[in-house]
């Protein structure tokens, strides 16, 4: 009696503690009321459902989560869990859709340092990323601590987005690294965001308004290719100042 009691507890244990774990993370697929029987999203569905929650939701009866998950337009697909959500941005395939859900279900919620101070040592760590994003500041003079902190938690949210890749961030301030700066054609002084791609030798510019909207399409045309690349044209790396003091 006893042991038929265990038992029981344990698997109402573990059938509770696999309803919570599915419970907190859920697969959302935003439509209009023309693409409710969506062919792609179909297939997802039915591959998923016995790993992850499928919810089916049309964005005109659903404006309160189309605002909080930033759904602009339809179909969207997003990867929601209990502390974070993520946008796919991808090719509307399912395959590709599938393969991007399952390898959220293991990379959802990664710490990604944006706040990394560069030196020489983390500057080759980085471009040994497949892309090494580089955020240039203003001087304290133009923009200050709250400034700055800002400009990196907007770059961080977006990071973690795409937090599945393996991407690195670092980031400096104009006039303290003089050879990069010329690397890179910099002539201007406001904040920067340098997407290098050291391995191919190219790398992407983007020097608009510091929003999170636009920079999070910035790079989700660096991953669907409809960026501008701009190549390198030096054999050898700039040389990093290492003993310069930045803050916060």
């Amino acid at each position: 009696m006893m042991i038929k009691l265990c038992i029981l507890i344990l698997l109402s244990y573990f059938n509770t503690t696999q309803q919570s774990n599915v419970i907190d993370q859920s697969l959302v697929f935003f439509h209009n009321s023309i693409q409710y029987y969506d062919k792609t999203w179909e297939k997802v569905a039915s591959s998923l459902c016995h790993k992850i929650i499928c919810e089916t939701l049309d964005i005109s009866s659903n404006l309160y989560k189309a605002n909080k998950y930033q759904v602009s337009e339809v179909p969207a697909v997003i990867y929601v869990s209990k502390n974070n959500s993520l946008t796919y941005h991808g090719f509307y395939d399912p395959d590709d859709i599938i393969d991007w859900a399952l390898t959220n279900l293991k990379s959802i919620g990664r710490n990604v340092e944006v706040n990394q101070e560069m030196d020489d040592e983390s500057f080759r760590r980085c471009i040994q990323k497949e892309i090494c994003f580089i955020l240039i500041l203003p001087e304290l003079f133009d923009c200050p601590r709250e400034c700055r902190l800002n400009s990196l938690e907007v770059l961080k949210e977006v990071a973690l987005e795409y937090g599945r890749y393996d991407w690195g961030y670092i980031w400096s301030e104009f006039w303290s690294q003089s050879e990069l700066e010329e690397y890179f054609s910099i002539d201007f002084y406001y904040s920067t965001i340098i997407a290098l791609v050291y391995k191919e030798k190219y790398y992407h510019m983007y020097n608009e308004v510091f929003s999170k909207c636009l920079i999070d399409d910035f790079v989700k045309n660096i991953v669907t290719g409809k960026v501008e690349k701009s190549f390198i044209h030096y054999e050898k790396l700039p040389k990093i100042n290492s003993d310069v003091n930045k803050e916060l």
